[in-house]
């Protein structure tokens, strides 16, 4: 075979070699979305704890008579605490939709939720956003302590903050208030 020929072989060998070879995707996730997906899914299952402590009929093998559900307190103090706090925030979350659909109340990108100018000396907003505020702290806390990814960060706490404050952001409707890390209030579009 002379020389020519074979230079030709091989450029043409690698392109049908290319051709015929499967596509590959690679997509690559930063670990901040890796956390982001352990905090949100650990809230998830603060959810489902609520609905197991509000409907298990069993507990430790031992039939409960019917009608008697298990309750709260046969839970550990903190965990008991953090499901209150779950089912408060819950038990508040339509004044709060209300209040940032008025333009009184806005989130914020620590994850908590602060009256907007607007509502400056509303006494009734101010302790709404003390009740929410509180429930969400207890709750943050509880999962920066249980969310390994989250424990290994140098500030737990707020980088679980700064996670439902994004994870919220991204929830507000047109009209609606977000305040940045930087100390303005933003009006969704």
């Amino acid at each position: 075979m002379n020389r020519k020929a074979f230079l030709w072989i091989i450029p043409l060998g690698a392109l049908l070699l290319y051709a015929c070879a499967p596509e590959v995707n690679i997509e690559l996730v930063d670990a901040k979305t890796m956390l982001e997906n352990q905090v949100l899914g650990s809230y998830e299952e603060l959810g489902e704890d609520v609905w197991m402590v509000s409907n298990v009929r069993v507990a430790d093998g031992t039939a409960v008579p019917a009608g008697e559900l298990v309750g709260i307190e046969n839970l550990d103090e903190d965990k008991a605490a953090v499901l209150t706090a779950y089912l408060d925030s819950l038990y508040l979350s339509d004044e709060i939709r209300h209040l940032k659909h008025e333009g009184l109340v806005g989130e914020t990108w620590n994850g908590l939720v602060e009256p907007t100018p607007a509502a400056f000396g509303d006494v009734y907003v101010g302790l709404l956003v003390y009740d929410e505020n509180d429930n969400r702290q207890l709750i943050y806390e509880r999962l920066s302590l249980v969310s390994t990814s989250v424990s290994l960060e140098e500030d737990p706490l707020n980088a679980v903050g700064e996670i439902f404050g994004q994870y919220h952001r991204e929830r507000l409707q047109p009209g609606e208030y977000f305040f940045t890390a930087d100390g303005a209030w933003i009006q969704v579009q």
